[in-house]
């Protein structure tokens, strides 16, 4: 196409200039930024559950300790108020309950990854679908586009041969001028339209590549929970096994010694050698703790 001055005879309709609706791009920086408020969201989440994981570590390691002074010290035990086992007893509780919780935060973190899984898919699908109407919008201006270079080279080639014949000269060429001024901007336009199209590209891969790192955390995260913790859940029920066991036996043997003790008594009492009134309550009081041992034996096994 001729720059040069030409003039375009007043009887041929000149096209207007098309905008170019730009809905399409704006709806897509749309739900980027939805994404990507949504991948803000699920990081906080998962900085939730590493703070309540390392605060049960912390109760864990708390328990431990307490039971390694209870090993060591048997004894004391023995010899301590029952409302003090009550308590210890009470701890171990609590930490099989926290147990379930980890488990269901463990749970909470599956469905949370299927969730990523399901949005990455949906991420996927929303790109190609809207990549494929991109691409689809490009390849109708550009068949615009060429339409239009074909007019435009069919009013040229008769305005070319009405300036043989026309004095309207200048005219002519002004309008010419425009014509390659729109087909100009046209281009501009469209040179524009491919830069958005690999910008939005890059931003799509960078998504892409967060998510897939998001999930990799939250996977070493779960190996990280159901690893270690297991095996600090499996020692503690080992060691309060153990506890069991020797409180058990330990007043076994207590019993036993109070019933000798017990027969000693009642035989000194019925031979007459003491007849006291605090020998009888020493009597008493030893067949009352005779008879508070197999409760007491019961109660520590029910707890």
């Amino acid at each position: 196409i001729q720059t040069g001055p030409t003039v375009v005879p007043s009887g041929f309709p000149i096209a207007a200039p098309e905008t170019v609706p730009l809905n399409r791009e704006e709806e897509l920086m749309a739900k980027l930024k939805t994404l990507e408020n949504k991948l803000n969201t699920e990081t906080r989440l998962l900085e939730d559950s590493r703070l309540a994981e390392d605060q049960l570590r912390i109760k864990v390691k708390e328990l431990e300790d307490m039971l390694i002074t209870k090993d060591n010290n048997i004894m004391e035990i023995l010899n301590r108020d029952p409302e003090e086992d009550q308590e210890v007893f009470e701890k171990l509780s609590n930490l099989a309950k926290e147990r379930i919780d980890m488990d269901r935060r463990i749970k909470d973190l599956e469905l949370k990854e299927k969730l990523y899984q399901e949005t990455l898919q949906q991420a996927d699908a929303m790109f190609a679908q809207m990549e494929g109407s991109f691409v689809k919008q490009m390849k109708e201006k550009d068949d615009l586009i060429s339409e239009r270079e074909i007019r435009l080279a069919e009013s040229e080639s008769r305005l070319r041969q009405a300036l043989r014949n026309s004095a309207l000269a200048g005219k002519m060429q002004e309008k010419l001028v425009n014509l390659d001024q729109e087909v100009s901007r046209l281009k501009d336009m469209l040179m524009k339209k491919e830069q958005e199209k690999d910008k939005l590209e890059k931003e799509e891969k960078k998504l892409y590549l967060e998510l897939q790192d998001t999930l990799d955390e939250l996977q070493k995260l779960k190996q990280s929970i159901e690893g270690p913790l297991m095996s600090q859940i499996e020692l503690q029920k080992k060691k309060s096994t153990n506890l069991a066991r020797e409180l058990s036996e330990s007043e076994d043997r207590l019993v036993k010694e109070q019933e000798v003790h017990r027969a000693e008594v009642r035989t000194h009492y019925q031979k007459g050698i003491h007849k006291e009134p605090s020998n009888t309550l020493a009597v008493e009081e030893v067949n009352n703790d005779a008879d508070l041992a197999p409760v007491r034996r019961e109660q520590f096994h029910g707890d």
